[in-house]
């Protein structure tokens, strides 16, 4: 669940980034703001991802160092 958690973020993170270093004229249309606006929207509360990784951390070591390699590997 944490490694489709982290690879949705990492995949809409990128996309908010080009959507950011392509706007040169400080507009953009409305379905780019929109992606920009439900990002943080989903993601305000990101105490669900720190509490996740706390867990992993106690409890599931292998999967939490295979969610760093993949987070490496996605950037």
């Amino acid at each position: 669940m944490a490694d489709q958690i982290i690879h949705n973020l990492l995949t809409r993170l990128k996309e908010v980034n080009f959507i950011l270093e392509t706007c040169t004229d400080g507009t953009m249309p409305f379905e780019q703001a929109n992606v920009i606006a439900r990002f943080y929207y989903d993601y305000q509360d990101t105490n669900v991802l720190i509490d996740e990784a706390e867990r992993m951390a106690t409890e599931d070591t292998e999967g939490l160092r295979e969610s760093y390699i993949c987070t490496v590997k996605c950037f």
